[in-house]
């Protein structure tokens, strides 16, 4: 959910409220795809389990990638969006991988089944996060009331990635008992 709703609104954002040209906007937005290919890297320097990866790094670095963007919605810039696309980007490719690995731990018979769950869960979170940006997104015509739309968005990404990263603490301690 969150990877559509980042990237449905922040080609939206840059062009309704800052006017940049549609190939500027192009590059600005390549931030956060550099930063899953940045965590490939980053996963062989970490060299952790894959639960720790998740709580530690992956969903901490998200978490910041939209508290930044809620906390500067009414003052977006290249800058701060760059940075916090970027930490988006290697925190999503960190969680990502790592759930790719947790499923490839499990049973050879159960490995395929897993994974086509986990990318058709994936793939229905992108589709009802562009989904639901996009409706409330439409919903305003003012760019200045637009500015506390993208705030709500932020925000409720925000949420979403708080109420995960509680979950996979409590899941993680559960486990361990």
């Amino acid at each position: 959910m969150t990877a559509g709703i980042i990237f449905s609104a922040s080609p939206l954002l840059f062009i309704r409220e800052a006017g940049y040209p549609i190939d500027y906007i192009g590059l600005i937005c390549t931030a956060a795809p550099i930063g899953v290919i940045l965590s490939v890297f980053g996963r062989t320097v970490i060299n952790s389990s894959c639960n720790k990866i998740i709580l530690i790094y992956a969903l901490p670095l998200m978490l910041f990638a939209f508290a930044l963007l809620f906390f500067v919605s009414f003052n977006i810039s290249i800058f701060n969006y760059v940075i916090a696309a970027l930490c988006y980007g290697l925190g999503g490719g960190l969680f990502q991988g790592s759930l790719i690995q947790i499923a490839m731990n499990q049973k050879k018979d159960k490995q395929s089944t897993i994974g086509g769950l986990l990318r058709l869960f994936q793939n229905g979170g992108i589709i009802i996060g562009s989904a639901c940006s996009l409706m409330l997104l439409e919903a305003k015509i003012s760019p200045l009331e637009n500015i506390s739309t993208y705030q709500k968005l932020w925000g409720i990404t925000f949420s979403v990635l708080s109420i995960m990263f509680v979950y996979s603490y409590v899941s993680l301690f559960r486990i361990k008992k």
